[in-house]
């Protein structure tokens, strides 16, 4: 029996429990890339609609799609694939991010939406989170943004797929929502193989991606080394003790996605400043290949006009890839004081 609003796009074989995160999660990933793919022509993002009239085989029933033509902080949910809806127990679509399970594969998607804004390109990611049944789930998922005019983005289509890890009450602790990674790209064939079909050729269609590979830019540690969540937790905390501080968040330098946030700046969207500084680091590790300058970025200084915005790199073998994120009240900061106590925190931050 059907759901309410769930349209039977594509269908999957088996069940989550019957995904292969290795090989059956990466093929609908990149299919549903290599649609998107297809689509973009010249710079202008597909429609999503196109998309849901195309059809989306394989991945429908895993697939997502968000639309904030209204309102960016409220994005309304227009399709929601079987599995999907079967993992979170609804028996009607959502209409909107408020109404969507906190504790569920959904959530995965509509909570990272912004992201792909930001970044104005597709982003992928998988980490793991305890859902609202206790179940520990590895999932796996790619962001696509759409638009309607071919340039402003209106709208997501997320595909994610799953599977039941080592249970939630196992003695081995486990953070409740990972580190996103990075989709690997596949290496062109080195003999000059055209493409397969539905694969565009990048001298022909250039196609924008979120995270790009530098030599420069530091490694990302693996999931398996990111589990401690409380140890992050508390430096975030005692980033807020620093006097002045506003706000905070631990950001993923690879996917621009914020893996922790503490405190509140008034106006500022901490995710939405996760990717935009995220996009700050690459622009200065390019200067730096660019320059031939082969040392660490020790931090990195913006100064408005009532706020200091610092960007630490996190320096542990555990964080390679992080960085820390730190507002300050200009009028009640003390920049060398604050400069220092965030050194002294980071280097005692481990994930």
């Amino acid at each position: 029996m059907a759901h309410e609003g769930v349209a039977d796009l594509g269908t999957a074989s088996g069940g989550a429990d019957a995904v292969d995160a290795s090989a059956t999660e990466r093929r609908m990933h990149l299919v549903a890339y290599n649609m998107w793919a297809e689509l973009f022509d010249n710079g202008r993002f597909p429609d999503a609609q196109t998309i849901l009239r195309t059809g989306m085989g394989d991945f429908g029933q895993h697939a997502v799609l968000m639309q904030f033509s209204d309102d960016l902080d409220d994005a309304a949910i227009k399709y929601v694939g079987r599995k999907v809806m079967n993992e979170a127990e609804l028996d009607a679509m959502p209409s909107d991010l408020q109404s969507v399970p906190s504790r569920s594969i959904l959530s995965r998607l509509t909570d990272h939406y912004m992201q792909t804004v930001a970044n104005r390109a597709p982003v992928g990611f998988e980490a793991e989170f305890v859902n609202e049944a206790e179940k520990l789930l590895l999932y796996r998922g790619i962001l696509l943004p759409c638009s309607s005019d071919g340039d402003t983005i209106d709208s997501a289509l997320g595909v994610i797929n799953w599977k039941e890890g080592v249970s939630a009450h196992s003695t081995t602790p486990v953070a409740h929502d990972a580190s996103p990674l990075q989709t690997k790209k596949k290496k062109p064939k080195k003999d000059g193989a055209e493409p397969k079909a539905g694969q565009p050729s990048p001298e022909r269609n250039p196609v924008p991606v979120a995270h790009q590979d530098n030599e420069n830019m530091p490694k990302k540690s693996s999931i398996s080394e990111r589990k401690n969540i409380m140890s992050y937790e508390v430096k975030l905390n005692e980033c807020l003790e620093i006097d002045g501080s506003m706000a905070v968040a631990l950001v993923d330098q690879a996917s621009g996605m914020a893996l922790a946030t503490a405190g509140s700046a008034k106006g500022l969207n901490l995710e939405v400043a996760a990717a935009g500084n995220t996009n700050v680091m690459r622009a200065k590790y390019d200067t730096m290949r660019e320059l031939g300058l082969k040392e660490d970025i020790e931090d990195v200084l913006i100064t408005l006009d009532s706020q200091y915005h610092l960007i630490r790199p996190v320096t542990s073998e555990s964080g390679k890839g992080l960085f820390v994120y730190l507002v300050l009240d200009k009028a009640k900061a003390n920049l060398a004081m604050a400069r220092f106590k965030l050194s002294k925190i980071e280097k005692e931050l481990t994930v």
